[in-house]
Protein backbone atom coordinates (compact mmCIF):
# COMPACT_ATOMS: atom_id res chain seq x y z
CA UNK A 1 0.00 0.00 0.00
CA UNK A 2 1.49 3.18 -1.03
CA UNK A 3 1.95 6.12 1.06
CA UNK A 4 -0.55 8.83 1.66
CA UNK A 5 1.36 11.47 -0.54
CA UNK A 6 0.98 15.05 2.03
CA UNK A 7 0.67 18.45 -0.01
CA UNK A 8 2.87 20.62 0.60
CA UNK A 9 1.89 24.52 1.27
CA UNK A 10 3.81 27.26 0.15
CA UNK A 11 5.92 29.69 2.70
CA UNK A 12 3.56 32.26 4.23
CA UNK A 13 4.91 35.60 6.08
CA UNK A 14 4.26 35.37 9.91
CA UNK A 15 1.76 38.50 10.31
CA UNK A 16 -0.10 37.27 6.84
CA UNK A 17 0.16 33.71 8.65
CA UNK A 18 -1.46 35.23 11.68
CA UNK A 19 -4.14 36.85 9.83
CA UNK A 20 -4.78 33.74 8.03
CA UNK A 21 -5.48 31.56 11.60
CA UNK A 22 -7.62 34.19 13.21
CA UNK A 23 -10.11 34.73 10.12
CA UNK A 24 -9.90 31.00 9.32
CA UNK A 25 -11.19 30.93 13.27
CA UNK A 26 -13.76 33.39 13.62
CA UNK A 27 -14.95 31.50 10.20
CA UNK A 28 -15.15 28.56 11.68
CA UNK A 29 -16.76 29.63 14.98
CA UNK A 30 -19.28 31.09 13.54
CA UNK A 31 -20.34 27.86 12.16
CA UNK A 32 -20.31 25.49 15.07
CA UNK A 33 -19.71 24.83 18.88
CA UNK A 34 -16.68 26.19 20.05
CA UNK A 35 -15.67 23.36 21.84
CA UNK A 36 -15.65 21.50 18.53
CA UNK A 37 -12.98 23.80 16.16
CA UNK A 38 -9.49 22.25 16.28
CA UNK A 39 -6.68 23.33 15.16
CA UNK A 40 -6.74 20.89 12.37
CA UNK A 41 -9.70 22.28 11.32
CA UNK A 42 -8.14 25.89 11.68
CA UNK A 43 -5.18 25.01 9.84
CA UNK A 44 -6.85 23.57 7.11
CA UNK A 45 -9.38 26.34 6.46
CA UNK A 46 -6.26 28.81 6.49
CA UNK A 47 -4.20 26.63 4.00
CA UNK A 48 -1.37 26.13 6.71
CA UNK A 49 0.49 23.83 8.90
CA UNK A 50 -1.29 23.28 12.20
CA UNK A 51 2.29 23.62 13.85
CA UNK A 52 2.18 27.53 12.58
CA UNK A 53 -0.67 27.58 15.92
CA UNK A 54 1.60 26.61 18.13
CA UNK A 55 4.78 28.69 17.01
CA UNK A 56 1.87 32.07 16.64
CA UNK A 57 0.09 31.18 19.81
CA UNK A 58 1.12 29.06 21.89
CA UNK A 59 -1.99 26.66 21.94
CA UNK A 60 -5.40 26.98 20.80
CA UNK A 61 -6.58 28.79 23.52
CA UNK A 62 -3.71 31.97 22.74
CA UNK A 63 -5.53 31.57 19.50
CA UNK A 64 -9.06 32.30 20.94
CA UNK A 65 -7.52 35.28 22.87
CA UNK A 66 -6.21 36.54 19.94
CA UNK A 67 -9.67 36.24 17.83
CA UNK A 68 -11.11 38.05 21.27
CA UNK A 69 -8.99 41.11 20.57
CA UNK A 70 -9.86 40.48 16.15
CA UNK A 71 -13.68 40.50 16.96
CA UNK A 72 -13.64 43.89 19.00
CA UNK A 73 -11.61 45.56 15.89
CA UNK A 74 -13.92 44.43 13.99
CA UNK A 75 -16.81 44.94 15.96
CA UNK A 76 -15.88 48.82 16.49
CA UNK A 77 -14.35 50.04 13.36
CA UNK A 78 -17.01 50.90 11.27
CA UNK A 79 -19.24 52.13 14.43
CA UNK A 80 -20.46 55.76 13.76
CA UNK A 81 -23.20 55.90 16.49
CA UNK A 82 -26.06 55.12 13.78
CA UNK A 83 -28.06 52.44 14.25
CA UNK A 84 -27.14 51.01 10.91
CA UNK A 85 -23.64 50.81 12.18
CA UNK A 86 -24.32 49.07 15.47
CA UNK A 87 -26.43 46.82 14.29
CA UNK A 88 -23.61 45.48 11.82
CA UNK A 89 -20.98 45.44 14.46
CA UNK A 90 -23.70 43.55 16.62
CA UNK A 91 -22.82 39.88 15.22
CA UNK A 92 -18.59 40.31 16.22
CA UNK A 93 -19.16 41.65 19.41
CA UNK A 94 -21.67 39.15 20.48
CA UNK A 95 -19.24 36.82 19.37
CA UNK A 96 -16.71 38.19 21.42
CA UNK A 97 -19.03 38.16 24.48
CA UNK A 98 -19.87 34.43 24.51
CA UNK A 99 -16.13 33.59 23.24
CA UNK A 100 -15.11 35.16 26.38
CA UNK A 101 -17.52 33.45 28.70
CA UNK A 102 -16.65 30.26 27.21
CA UNK A 103 -13.20 30.56 27.12
CA UNK A 104 -13.69 31.76 31.20
CA UNK A 105 -15.92 29.13 32.05
CA UNK A 106 -13.23 26.69 30.34
CA UNK A 107 -10.38 27.58 32.77
CA UNK A 108 -8.41 30.44 31.41
CA UNK A 109 -7.56 32.85 33.45
CA UNK A 110 -9.64 35.87 32.78
CA UNK A 111 -6.67 38.62 32.85
CA UNK A 112 -5.58 37.05 30.37
CA UNK A 113 -7.89 37.42 27.62
CA UNK A 114 -8.77 41.41 27.67
CA UNK A 115 -5.65 43.74 28.00
CA UNK A 116 -6.01 46.99 29.36
CA UNK A 117 -5.61 48.64 25.91
CA UNK A 118 -8.84 47.13 24.90
CA UNK A 119 -10.34 48.96 27.98
CA UNK A 120 -8.90 52.05 26.73
CA UNK A 121 -9.86 51.43 23.17
CA UNK A 122 -13.94 51.27 23.93
CA UNK A 123 -13.30 54.42 26.39
CA UNK A 124 -11.87 56.45 23.25
CA UNK A 125 -14.37 55.42 20.78
CA UNK A 126 -16.82 56.02 23.43
CA UNK A 127 -15.21 59.15 23.62
CA UNK A 128 -14.68 60.52 20.60
CA UNK A 129 -17.96 59.57 19.07
CA UNK A 130 -20.70 60.19 21.91
CA UNK A 131 -20.53 64.21 22.60
CA UNK A 132 -21.59 63.68 26.06
CA UNK A 133 -17.86 62.19 26.59
CA UNK A 134 -16.01 65.38 25.98
CA UNK A 135 -12.87 66.51 27.69
CA UNK A 136 -14.46 68.69 30.51
CA UNK A 137 -16.29 64.93 31.77
CA UNK A 138 -13.95 63.59 34.17
CA UNK A 139 -12.27 60.52 33.19
CA UNK A 140 -13.44 58.18 36.32
CA UNK A 141 -17.19 58.91 35.53
CA UNK A 142 -16.69 57.72 31.98
CA UNK A 143 -14.26 54.61 33.28
CA UNK A 144 -17.78 53.84 35.17
CA UNK A 145 -19.91 54.54 32.31
CA UNK A 146 -17.61 52.51 29.80
CA UNK A 147 -17.60 49.41 32.46
CA UNK A 148 -21.56 49.51 32.47
CA UNK A 149 -21.71 49.38 28.58
CA UNK A 150 -19.56 46.91 28.71
CA UNK A 151 -21.02 45.17 31.28
CA UNK A 152 -24.37 45.26 29.57
CA UNK A 153 -23.19 43.97 26.15
CA UNK A 154 -21.40 40.87 27.40
CA UNK A 155 -24.72 39.85 29.76
CA UNK A 156 -26.42 40.85 26.72
CA UNK A 157 -25.22 38.51 23.84
CA UNK A 158 -24.04 36.10 26.57
CA UNK A 159 -27.34 35.40 28.98
CA UNK A 160 -30.40 37.07 27.55
CA UNK A 161 -31.09 33.76 25.44
CA UNK A 162 -31.45 31.91 29.21
CA UNK A 163 -33.81 34.84 30.07
CA UNK A 164 -37.58 34.79 29.50
CA UNK A 165 -40.01 37.32 28.63
CA UNK A 166 -36.89 40.05 27.41
CA UNK A 167 -38.78 41.60 24.96
CA UNK A 168 -37.39 44.48 21.77
CA UNK A 169 -38.57 46.94 23.91
CA UNK A 170 -36.87 45.89 27.16
CA UNK A 171 -33.30 46.29 25.35
CA UNK A 172 -34.52 49.50 24.23
CA UNK A 173 -35.07 50.63 27.72
CA UNK A 174 -31.91 50.07 28.49
CA UNK A 175 -30.64 51.80 25.41
CA UNK A 176 -32.63 54.84 26.31
CA UNK A 177 -31.35 54.81 30.14
CA UNK A 178 -27.47 54.46 29.18
CA UNK A 179 -28.70 57.51 26.64
CA UNK A 180 -29.97 59.00 29.81
CA UNK A 181 -26.94 58.41 32.18
CA UNK A 182 -24.38 59.86 29.33
CA UNK A 183 -26.58 63.22 29.33
CA UNK A 184 -26.22 63.17 33.46
CA UNK A 185 -22.23 62.55 33.73
CA UNK A 186 -20.87 66.15 34.78
CA UNK A 187 -23.82 66.04 37.07
CA UNK A 188 -23.27 62.84 38.83
CA UNK A 189 -19.42 63.70 38.65
CA UNK A 190 -20.17 66.52 41.15
CA UNK A 191 -22.48 65.13 43.20
CA UNK A 192 -19.74 62.18 43.75
CA UNK A 193 -16.22 64.36 43.43
CA UNK A 194 -14.97 62.80 40.80
CA UNK A 195 -14.86 66.62 39.46
CA UNK A 196 -11.91 66.89 41.35
CA UNK A 197 -8.47 66.03 40.43
CA UNK A 198 -6.62 64.45 42.88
Amino acid sequence: MAAKKRTARPWVPGELAVQRLVSATIELLGERRFSEVSTREIAARAGLYKQLITRHFGTIDGLFIEVVHELLGRGLAGFDGTQASLEASQVALEMRSRLIAWLVTSGVEPLSIVPREDQEMIRDLLRSRVPALADDVPERATRALSSIVALLNQAHAVFVPTIHNVTPQDVLDVQLLVAYLLQQLNDVSRLYGWDVEG
